[in-house]
């Protein structure tokens, strides 16, 4: 999703004489503009991706539904890619554009770059995996000419780079928490001097490599106070800033590019702004558009420097019971990070509320907040394809559920069947952990309820 330069030279300039940029020191205060969304008859699922091309025109990656919408910047669809090259777009995820008018779209069920423009007069495709193995396309980035490719491999946990000339794929990363390793990175920003940010979801930081590829000091680091992040889910940046989308606290936070940090974005009224969602981010000028996953939309901002005072990072102590059950657990449970644990709200979140003792890490938000892409892709399967009627679904008077698979309200919640504590997960890093209650087979979950399925009367 991220480019170096995709407004028109003249329009960038104006951009820069009137100091698009809010000014350093102040707060970044935003006023909606418009919104951008699919319609009633096939809305956007869990979308991931925005960029805005040479022409104003704003792209969208609606990977469950396997397309990419082309929006005029009047807010009005104008297009629906369904296929570039002769090839059927298969759960796109990223998107990128280069200030030559193309559009480099990463095309993740089919492990390539495919490339189209403005007017889809120039298609192509760029198929990577060749001997780099199973290829699990996050995201893309190029340079502003088009001849330079950094892409994100999810799965692998590794950072790619490509001359798109010769189209020869080097990846560089592994599984791990040192510099230059990830857990599930996610999206990726380029800046002007060609230094890297990539999002590193599970990891809950933003990385940083220089224009070699050598990973530097991360710059953002895991929490949920200003100044930190959650979950990472969208990067850009720009005129030496970076902006970040968390999509669990529904911030975005701005940060200089040695990670100090500018704000956290505010509404017109000096409020910190939440959104349902965020993933995707892109800033062009003084304005900012940001993809609200699970509001199946995109949100263009206009951005003003306000006369607040703005945040400050402040380092959270550790308490006991974090320090014990350590990143793996707060992941999932973020009641148990700090300073939520103590019951204390941070400027970014609040304290998750217990609803008949079920905690955040059993809500269908925590499920998505890793399975929309960021860590596993289950969007098109659970959350519109085939799944089993949860939290509206009644349960027959007849039926009865064992003790061992919680009911939230009377309903079947996620929380139901799935859980890492069970002898398929427990002790388990999130990875090899079955997720299920069961103790050898799936099919035990469906027996458990309905005894008919296995024979029982």
């Amino acid at each position: 999703m991220r480019f170096l330069f995709s407004a028109p030279p003249l329009l960038f300039f104006v951009m820069l004489l009137l100091g698009a940029a809010p000014a350093p020191g102040g707060t970044v205060v935003t006023t909606p503009v418009r919104t951008f969304s699919a319609g009633s008859r096939e809305p956007m699922l869990y979308p991931t991706s925005v960029a805005v091309d040479s022409t104003g025109r704003v792209w969208v990656a609606d990977g469950a539904h396997d397309r990419v919408l082309v929006f005029a910047s009047t807010g009005t669809l104008s297009q629906t890619v369904r296929r570039i090259a002769g090839v059927a777009l298969s759960r796109p995820s990223g998107i990128a554009t280069s200030a030559d008018g193309r559009v480099w779209i990463a095309d993740t069920g089919n492990a390539r770059i495919a490339v189209t423009s403005a007017t889809s007069t120039q298609e192509s495709s760029l198929p990577i995996s060749k001997g780099l193995g199973r290829v699990d396309l996050s995201d893309i980035a190029v340079s502003s000419d088009g001849k330079r490719l950094w892409a994100v491999d999810n799965d692998g946990n590794r950072l790619l780079t490509a001359d798109s000339a010769k189209n020869v794929w080097e990846a560089h990363g592994d599984r791990g928490t040192a510099w230059g390793s990830f857990n599930h990175p996610r999206t990726i920003a380029v800046d002007t001097d060609g230094s890297l940010y990539v999002t590193d979801v599970l990891n809950g930081r933003i990385q940083r490599f220089d224009p070699a590829g050598r990973p530097m000091r991360p710059i953002v680091r895991y929490g949920v106070s200003p100044g930190q992040v959650y979950r990472p889910s969208g990067i850009d940046v720009k005129d030496g800033r970076v902006w970040v989308a968390d999509s669990v606290l529904g911030v975005v936070q701005v940060f200089l590019t040695d990670g100090t940090l500018v704000d956290a974005v505010r509404d017109a009224q000096g409020n910190v702004l939440h959104l349902d969602a965020p993933t995707g981010i892109e800033v062009v000028g003084d304005r900012v558009y940001v993809v609200e996953s699970r509001g199946g939309k995109v949100t263009e901002f206009s951005v003003q420097a306000g006369s607040g005072e703005p945040f400050k990072l402040v380092e959270m102590k550790t308490t006991t019971a974090t320090a014990s059950q350590g990143q793996e657990c707060t992941l999932c449970h973020l009641d148990l990070i700090a300073p939520l644990d103590q019951g204390i709200a941070t400027p970014l979140v609040a304290v998750p509320e217990k609803k008949n003792g079920q905690s955040w890490a059993g809500t269908e938000a925590a499920c998505i907040s890793c399975h929309d892409g960021g860590v596993l892709d289950s969007r098109s399967h659970v959350w519109a394809g085939y799944a089993h009627p949860r939290e509206t679904a009644d349960i027959p008077a007849t039926m009865v559920i064992p003790k061992e698979m919680p009911l939230v309200d009377g309903r079947i919640s996620c929380r139901t069947c799935h859980s890492p504590h069970t002898l398929g997960g427990s002790g388990q890093v999130h990875r090899f952990g079955v997720m299920l209650r069961v103790t050898s087979r799936p099919s035990e979950l469906c027996v458990a309820c309905h005894g008919d399925m296995g024979g029982k009367k």
